[in-house]
This record gives C-alpha cells, sequence and structure tokens, in this order.
C-alpha cells in the first residue's frame, strides 16, 4: 500500500492558498496587466517619439513619450482589473496663424449651458467658424491640426447649417455671436495628441510616418506568455517581485474610454508587419 501524506509545510501552504485565492488571483490579473503597460511604455520612451509643438517657434515639437503614466482604472464595466497607459495634456491658447488649420471639437462639462450642448451637437467645428469661445469649466475644447481640404469640408458642411445651428444657439441663450469673424484666437483648447500620434504612425496628412506604437504592442504580445507563467508562480506563493512593473496612478474609466478610438485604430495591425 502506499500513503500519500502532507507535512505541516505543505498544508499551511495550501491552506494559505485556499484561504487567499480570490484575492491573488484579483492582484495576479492587475500585476499581468502592470507588468504588460511597463513594457509599452519603456518601449515607447525608448524610441523617443515627437509630435508637432503649439505655442510660438515654428518647427517646435513635444516629447510626449517621458509624460507617458502608468495607471489602473476604476469605474470599467465588466472588468476586474484593468490598466491604462495615459497621457495627462495642458491646456493651451489656440494661435491666431493656427485657425485656418485646426479643427475643435467640444465635450461639454456636466454643467454646461444648453448653448454649449447645441455646439458640440452641431459637429467638428473648422475654427474660424466658431461662433463664440467656450469657457474651462463649460467643456473642454480639443484642437486637431488638419489638411487644407479636411477644414474646407468641415467648413463647408457647417456653412450649410448655418441658419439651422444659429437659431438653435440663439433659442438656447447663446451671448450674441457671428459665424466667421475668428472667434477662436485665444481659445483655450487641449491638443489632441492621440491625433498627432496617429498622424505620424501612419504618415497621415503628409506627416514622416515613423513606426513606434505598433512595434511597442507587438513586443507587448509576444511578451504575454512570459508574464502569464509568472502569474502561475505567484499564485502558488504570492511573490510579487518577479513582476516587472513600476508605480501606478488611477484614472477613472471615462477618461480612459476617450481614447479608446486611438487603441482601435493600432491593434488591428499589432500582429502584422509593421
Amino acid at each position: 500500500m502506499i500513503g500519500i501524506t502532507l507535512n505541516r509545510r505543505d498544508m499551511a501552504r495550501i491552506d494559505g492558498m485556499l484561504r487567499d485565492a480570490d484575492r491573488r488571483v484579483q492582484r495576479g490579473e492587475e500585476l499581468f496587466l502592470l507588468e504588460l503597460a511597463a513594457l509599452l511604455r519603456r518601449e515607447v520612451q525608448g524610441a523617443d517619439p515627437k509630435v508637432p509643438a503649439g505655442g510660438k517657434g515654428k518647427g517646435r515639437t513635444y516629447k510626449y513619450a517621458s509624460k507617458l503614466r502608468m495607471a489602473t482604472v476604476e469605474g470599467m464595466p465588466r472588468a476586474e482589473a484593468a490598466v491604462a497607459v495615459w497621457l495627462k495634456v495642458a491646456a493651451s491658447e489656440l494661435r491666431a496663424e493656427d485657425v485656418m488649420r485646426t479643427a475643435l471639437i467640444v465635450r461639454p462639462k456636466a454643467a454646461a449651458p444648453e448653448y454649449v450642448r447645441v455646439l458640440a451637437q452641431a459637429g467638428i467645428w473648422p475654427a474660424d467658424l466658431l461662433p463664440f469661445q467656450v469657457r474651462a469649466e463649460q467643456a473642454t475644447v480639443v484642437a486637431r491640426h488638419v489638411r487644407p481640404d479636411e477644414a474646407q469640408a468641415l467648413r463647408q458642411g457647417i456653412w450649410a447649417r448655418r441658419r439651422e445651428i444659429a437659431a438653435q444657439l440663439t433659442k438656447a441663450g447663446a451671448p450674441p455671436f457671428e459665424l466667421g469673424k475668428g472667434n477662436a484666437a485665444g481659445q483655450r483648447v487641449y491638443v489632441d495628441i492621440a491625433w498627432e500620434v496617429l498622424r505620424g504612425e501612419f504618415g497621415w496628412d503628409g506627416a514622416p510616418a515613423r513606426v513606434v506604437w505598433r512595434t511597442a504592442l507587438q513586443k507587448v504580445m509576444a511578451h504575454v506568455p512570459v508574464a502569464l507563467r509568472k502569474v502561475g508562480d505567484y499564485l502558488l506563493d504570492g511573490k510579487e517581485t518577479r513582476f516587472d512593473t513600476t508605480e501606478a496612478d488611477t484614472v477613472a474609466w471615462r477618461k480612459v474610454k476617450r481614447g479608446m478610438e486611438f487603441q482601435k485604430v493600432l491593434m488591428p495591425f499589432v500582429k502584422k508587419k509593421v
């Protein structure tokens, strides 16, 4: 007869695993995602990509990669663990010389007056047709650099509906306004860095193409089996030091959700040759 026994050390280990199983599984998922996010950030930062910068001085660039942050995501539906690599962008004033080649996206805040919501519902605005400036407490205004033909298409779309939009704005109590009077110069805006990164990644709008994010994401995907093995070992002994992570902030799901279009554009290319 063969007897199988457990010594006290093994029994204590199993008891500990069972007692902490749910917590350890959830933490293991988070550590797995943090390791992948840390790798993604390191790869992008190592490539040192740049995008055009606003402000004075022609040809200025912004090294956004050094500002990338890692964060665990709170409030994400149907998820036990979620991690993001994100960039917090500071506001700047739209320069007069950039008005004719800028498109504006108005995102009303909770306390925004109805006329700001009308402005947002009208669509993407060519900056030169913005009827009035929006205050920071009313909305977030996102600025995108666009080609002349794109700006003209947006201009024609808004201009064709100008009477309808003007009537809606007036009914909603908008301040006195007139389309096409250069009202956008000085508007507080947030440059759409994600848009600028994609322009550089794919060479849109005549920008010099330089693959950065797709290469980084491919390396992350290749690292998944390694990170999964670490999770398996962690479930057994609970040692977090095997994971190669960095300290993470916390970010709300609503902020991460706004950047999902960036991810949707990139991911179909990740498993393809770049």
